[in-house]
């Protein structure tokens, strides 16, 4: 029996392999680069992880079903090496805070946010409102503009996740079910054979090619996806369109940071994450701590996008002046929101590099089936891919939807598990088909 290929090891791939060979399939993991990983949308340390949202929310739901996964995937490693692993090796919990500018300050409204009160939200979270100016200082000590308002959300295991880390024991798992994960191992073509699937492999390291085939496979290439599925389904190359993003990494001045209190050091911690919801979208977490202890900000800008005209050299690119001020000048702002005394010559520019989003036109990632040039769904193939900057939350929920798919396993009798199933899904992919065939 040929197994089935998931060809991307980064969290998509990972985590579909390891629920593949949860189900007892038969799983070769492929991964372009070394165990330790210098670029791609898995690289680094931490990701914001965050569950808020209304009722019927996609978004919290894949972060909800995917605490509860992994929570199962420490369970198996466990069994396997008593007491090695736990859930904070993954995930470190922290309030995470949203302020909302008055473009978007309307969207409060879904929360049905009706009293300043901490008070429970749809999705099981405890939240804290601060609709205004007073409120916002009572409450979390931030001074506002008039214009905006916050919420924090406080909730097991929200703050930020490492991918590094839940993608070393998702290879540590599938290795424990005497599956394979691969390193090195480049697709140069993929093609369909009378038995299912024939990728033409080459190892990096050492050059050599080998053929391989397959009886189902799984892309979770990312922003490669186009151009590994170019001669079996073309069109997911118009379906996801590939665009570089920048990440800052800041550090405060430790002459400066060193001289804090207590208190404003507590008051730092407890701010990140943070999202500001205005135009460009910042975002920032604590990504780790230097060597001389002062933390380290991690920075990006959701809709801070540009065209990308080479893929593989786009991780490259180094940051621009603007980029590089922007982060400083965000981040200046939200720390001074807090209160703490800080000026923009008391930053320093820590690092920086480029990043790519892959973009559906909705920006809902896909777990589908590739559609075929006849216009059939191909059922043994499976795409996990369009994640815009929104998938590592749920990394371990869109793996169970993939390896559902593409064994054609029901998954779950819960609502909002079939109503994510068809956001992500065969049903809306077809949708898409159509509003394309009817652009060109």
């Amino acid at each position: 029996m040929k197994p089935t290929i998931v060809i991307g090891g980064g969290l998509m791939g990972s985590a579909t392999a390891w629920h593949l060979a949860q189900q007892g399939e038969s799983v070769i993991l492929l991964e372009q680069q070394d165990s330790i990983y210098t670029s791609g949308s898995s690289l680094g340390e931490s990701r914001i992880s965050r569950s808020l949202g209304p009722e019927g929310d996609i978004y919290a739901y894949l972060q909800i079903r995917g605490i509860e996964e992994t929570q199962k995937l420490i369970d198996f490693l466990n069994t396997k090496e008593p007491g090695k692993h736990s859930m904070e090796d993954i995930y470190s919990t922290s309030p995470v805070t949203y302020i909302f500018y008055p473009k978007t300050s309307e969207e409060i409204a879904v929360f049905n946010l009706n009293k300043p009160d901490t008070l429970p939200a749809s999705s099981g979270d405890s939240i804290a409102f601060a609709p205004d100016v007073e409120t916002a200082m009572k409450k979390f000590g931030m001074q506002l503009p008039d214009s905006l308002k916050v919420i924090r959300e406080y909730q097991k295991y929200s703050g930020t996740m490492n991918p590094s880390v839940l993608i070393q024991k998702l290879h540590k798992a599938i290795s424990y079910t005497d599956n394979e994960v691969r390193y090195n191992q480049r697709v140069d073509q993929l093609k369909r054979i009378d038995q299912g699937y024939q990728l033409t492999i080459q190892d990096t390291k050492n050059q050599n090619n080998q053929i391989v085939e397959a009886s189902k496979i799984v892309a979770a290439a990312g922003p490669y996806n186009g151009k590994l599925l170019q001669h079996i389904s073309p069109v997911i190359d118009e379906l996801i369109t590939p665009k570089r993003l920048f990440l800052a990494f800041l550090k405060i001045k430790p002459s400066v940071y060193n001289n804090w209190s207590a208190a404003q050091k507590d008051k730092l911690l407890n701010g990140y994450p943070i999202i500001k919801l205005h135009d460009e979208l910042f975002y920032s977490m604590i990504e780790g701590y230097d060597s001389d202890g002062v933390p380290i900000l991690k920075v990006g800008g959701h809709f801070k996008r540009t065209p990308i005209t080479n893929l593989d050299e786009v991780w490259t690119i180094p940051l621009s002046t603007e980029e590089k001020e922007w982060s400083a000048r965000e981040t200046i702002e939200y720390l001074q929101m807090n209160g703490l005394d800080i000026e923009e010559d008391n930053l320093d520019f820590h690092s920086g590099y480029s990043c790519v989003y892959s973009l559906t036109k909705s920006e809902v990632p896909y777990v589908i089936n590739l559609p075929m040039s006849d216009g059939t769904l191909d059922r043994n193939a499976v795409l996990v891919g369009g994640m815009s900057g929104v998938g590592a939350k749920g990394t371990m929920t869109y793996g169970h939807l993939a390896a559902n798919l593409l064994f054609g396993k029901k998954g779950s009798n819960d609502r909002m598990y079939e109503i994510t199933q068809k956001a992500l899904g065969n049903e809306r992919l077809e949708s898409d088909l159509i509003e394309l065939s009817s652009e060109n």
